[in-house]
């Protein structure tokens, strides 16, 4: 990243990324997603995996439509092994995700809070970031299967799918973080539910 854009000279404190891979849909399938509002972008990495016989990708859809959400990534058409809904058409499973953090976040008040009750309410293999204006010197990140990384030094902390990507002076201080959890991350460190 720092070798190729000039990430290093953005302004703000924080900042979550996601590469992009060739699994389908187009640019409005990439991440990260942002809620209709614009307070909330969210990005993940995983599957329905073990819950995708218990993930009714439909209802949600439903759900989130009904309070009033629109899904950027929405097509007519199945895109590649993302779950179809009963129309035929398709959805990201991160669209919905980031309609459904913020709808819980809205409901209740906090975005770390909305967050974990988003992962319990439509589990999959994941791992998310979310960040929001309502807690803007912070990262939020749940977790369920997938690896997420935790390093610190002496300027920051950091998360990563793999500690490979972290910078060198993090090596003494890293940690993964626990299945099933659900993180609030800032620049001098994090809280864990």
């Amino acid at each position: 990243l720092l070798t190729q854009t000039d990430a290093a000279d953005l302004p703000g404190t924080i900042g979550i990324l996601h590469s992009r891979s060739p699994s389908g849909g187009d640019r409005e399938w990439g991440h990260p997603f942002l809620s209709p509002d614009e307070s909330l972008a969210y990005i993940a990495n995983g599957h329905r995996g073990a819950f995708a016989a218990t993930t009714d990708v439909d209802a949600v859809a439903a759900r989130l439509r009904a309070a009033g959400y629109a899904f950027r990534s929405h097509v007519p058409q199945q895109v590649g092994t993302y779950p179809t809904l009963a129309d035929g058409s398709c959805v990201h499973f991160s669209d919905l995700m980031c309609g459904l953090i913020h709808h819980e976040a809205s409901r209740c008040g906090s975005l770390w809070e909305g967050m974990a009750r988003a992962y319990a309410a439509f589990p999959g293999e994941i791992v998310g970031l979310a960040l929001g204006l309502s807690d803007p010197e912070a990262i939020q990140v749940a977790r369920i299967s997938m690896p997420m990384m935790l390093g610190r030094t002496a300027t920051g902390t950091y998360l990563a799918t793999t500690a490979l990507a972290f910078p060198g002076s993090t090596a003494d201080r890293l940690m993964a973080v626990p299945a099933n959890a659900a993180l609030r991350v800032t620049r001098d460190g994090f809280t864990a539910r």
